[in-house]
């Protein structure tokens, strides 16, 4: 039976790497202190803003957060026991992701954090309320109806969104507003 595959090489060093307590401060530019430097910027918490276009345009923006590793997993489960189908996963990956919205005023050029009296406006019947598509006494509209109707129902314009936001994600791009 064959392997697909064989790791051969890895307990050969290809640069001789200096021995440093882990405690001790490295010399700066030094093998350590790159690497360290590179892992603390790792562990950031990364957020990024793409604008929602269409008649909004580049004036209101969704501010996101990375997808957890057990987020990604939870989407897994879900995609192999048949629970979501592509389009439910992005809505609901933006949705969990989704960390506030900002409108960028057109006469006055002041960019604002939207919320109301519960907090920051996420995607959800809150959003809804806000922009008037949901009356506070009917039932709350689902996060797909929302994410729907910011959209303008245009699944082109979603899919486009939801491709920046991933690239961004995977680390092939940078956010508009990457913070």
């Amino acid at each position: 039976m064959s392997r697909p595959f064989e790791v051969t090489g890895l307990d050969e060093p290809t640069v001789e790497m200096p021995t440093v307590p882990l405690r001790e401060e490295p010399e700066p530019g030094s093998l350590l202190a790159e690497l360290r430097a590179a892992g603390e910027r790792q562990r950031r918490v990364k957020t990024a803003e793409f604008p929602v276009g269409g008649d909004f345009g580049s004036k209101l923006q969704i501010r996101y957060g990375v997808l957890s590793m057990s987020e990604m997993e939870r989407y897994a489960e879900l995609m192999g026991a048949g629970g979501l189908t592509n389009m439910g996963l992005a809505v609901d990956m933006l949705v969990a992701c989704c960390q506030g919205l900002l409108w960028t005023s057109p006469s006055t050029g002041l960019t604002t954090e939207l919320s109301d009296e519960k907090g920051k406006i996420k995607l959800g019947n809150r959003l809804a309320l806000m922009m008037e598509w949901n009356d506070p006494d009917a039932p709350e509209m689902s996060p797909r109806e929302v994410v729907e109707a910011l959209f303008g129902g245009n699944a082109m314009l979603f899919d486009r969104h939801v491709s920046e936001v991933v690239g961004w994600m995977r680390g092939g791009s940078t956010g508009p507003g990457e913070a």
